[in-house]
C-alpha cells in the first residue's frame, strides 16, 4: 500500500503578519520624507535654472540693443496700468518671437488686443515649487510670474531713477552698472502665490 506524504507548509499566524505588516508601513513612512525631499530639490533646481535662462534672455537682449530691458513701459505716473513688463521684452530671446510678433506694444497689457498674453501658458515663467495663479489689476488673471527684476532700494517702481537695474522706462547698459556687472543683482525668485507657505519661500 502506497503512502502519501504531504509536505507541510507552515502558515503565517496572524501575529506574525501583523509584524510584517506594521514592518512595511515603517519603512514607507521612512522612506516618504526622502522622495519628497529629493522631488523639493529637483523642483528647486528647476527654479534656478529657470533663473539661468532668464540671465541669458537679459545678456543676449542686451547684446541686442546695448542696453538691458526696461522693468516696465509707462506713459503715465500711475504705474498700476503700466504699459508692459520687461519679460514681454525678452520673449524673443526665450524662444517665444510667436507670442511678442502678435503683441502691440502701442496699447497696454490690458487692451483687448493683448488680453490672451495672460492666457498663455509659459511654463519658464513658472517655479514648479510655487505652482500658484494670481490676479491682477482689478481680478484680470495673468500668468504666475515667480521671477522678479531688481529695482535697487525701492521695492516698487518709481517714475525717478532707479537705484536697480530696471526701472519705468529705463535703458541701463553694461557700461553704467558702476559696481561691476558680477556684483550687482539682477534678477530674483518673487513667488506669487499668495497661498505659499512662508517656509517654501
Amino acid at each position: 500500500m502506497l503512502k502519501h506524504k504531504f509536505k507541510q507548509h507552515r502558515a503565517f499566524t496572524l501575529v506574525e503578519l501583523l509584524v510584517v505588516i506594521a514592518i512595511i508601513g515603517i519603512l514607507i513612512g521612512m522612506l516618504l520624507p526622502a522622495v519628497q525631499s529629493v522631488r523639493s530639490a529637483a523642483r528647486k533646481t528647476a527654479c534656478m535654472n529657470q533663473l539661468r535662462q532668464f540671465g541669458l534672455a537679459n545678456l543676449n537682449y542686451e547684446s541686442s540693443h546695448s542696453h538691458f530691458p526696461p522693468g516696465i513701459t509707462d506713459d503715465d505716473v500711475d504705474h498700476r496700468d503700466a504699459l508692459h513688463s520687461g519679460f514681454v521684452f525678452l520673449l524673443p530671446f526665450i524662444e517665444q518671437n510667436n507670442l511678442y510678433d502678435q503683441i502691440d506694444l502701442n496699447q497696454a497689457w490690458t487692451a483687448a488686443a493683448n488680453l490672451f498674453v495672460g492666457d498663455v501658458d509659459i511654463p519658464l515663467f513658472s517655479c514648479p515649487e510655487n505652482q500658484g495663479t494670481v490676479q491682477q489689476n482689478g481680478g484680470i488673471e495673468g500668468q504666475a510670474n515667480d521671477y522678479a527684476f531688481s529695482k535697487g532700494n525701492d521695492a516698487f517702481l518709481t517714475s525717478r531713477a532707479p537705484s536697480g537695474m530696471f526701472g519705468v522706462n529705463s535703458k541701463v547698459s553694461f557700461g553704467q552698472i558702476s559696481d561691476g556687472s558680477s556684483n550687482t543683482f539682477l534678477m530674483g525668485e518673487a513667488a506669487s502665490n499668495p497661498n505659499l507657505p512662508a517656509e517654501a519661500t
